[in-house]
């Protein structure tokens, strides 16, 4: 975690004070509560952002502070009512919720997160909790740092390996936090991330150093994934 809030903070240096973690006896509340330990990320990221996260977890109008995620599950239990997929951990939730962020055992040393509703699994949205914390500070500071910015979108489903293998052939490395959802990736001059959920279309999110390279990709973007141009911004 220390790692994560030196990268955010080369671009953002008030974020660690934008932060509060919960205590080890909040933590060990919400143990309790589920009955077992809680994975290794989740307990760092709660131990850093337990009560506040810098709006680096937005989802919906969710909050992952501990004290809504304790409130719920004594709630839960209270009612008889678990309402949430039983070998799930909540970690984003709300008053009235809806759609929620959970996480989700998939035999691997850390869970995957998932959104759900109810005691259903929705769709996947990240392959691990650190991992989706890195994206989230890609797309929000260095992706938006340089002078030029736009989006686009594609309305085909399916298509992020084929955006992906574009993006590669222009020149782009693949960043480690990438997963089966969401592509970042980096070159010299120019920054990219493409994320397509379940069922939805493909979002594209490009910056660049120099205008005509911002319009160059962009005519890529058009011309091979038929992507419409939604909206650019000059970054000061």
């Amino acid at each position: 975690m220390e790692t994560l809030l030196q990268y955010i903070s080369a671009f953002e240096p008030t974020f660690p004070s934008k932060i509060y973690g919960a205590d080890r006896a909040e933590i060990e509340i919400v143990e309790q509560l589920i009955g077992h330990p809680l994975p290794t990320q989740y307990m760092s990221y709660l131990s850093y952002m337990g009560h506040s996260n810098g709006n680096l977890l937005p989802f919906q109008s969710q909050t992952t502070d501990i004290t809504t995620i304790i409130d719920t599950y004594r709630d839960m239990l209270a009612s008889g009512d678990w309402g949430i997929p039983r070998d799930c951990i909540l970690i984003g939730g709300d008053i009235f919720p809806s759609q929620e962020l959970a996480l989700r055992d998939n035999q691997n040393p850390e869970p995957s997160v998932w959104v759900i509703e109810l005691e259903f699994y929705v769709y996947y949205y990240a392959a691990s909790l650190e991992g989706l914390l890195w994206r989230n500070a890609f797309m929000k500071y260095p992706l938006k740092s340089l002078p030029h910015y736009g989006y686009w979108m594609v309305r085909q489903k399916s298509l992020l390996s084929t955006a992906k293998n574009l993006v590669t052939e222009l020149g782009f490395q693949e960043l480690w936090f990438s997963d089966k959802v969401v592509y970042c990736g980096e070159r010299a001059d120019a920054l990219i991330a493409i994320e397509q959920f379940d069922g939805g279309g493909c979002h594209i999110y490009l910056s660049t150093e120099l205008r005509s390279n911002f319009n160059n990709l962009g005519e890529k973007l058009v011309n091979c994934l038929d992507a419409e141009y939604l909206s650019n911004i000059t970054m000061s």
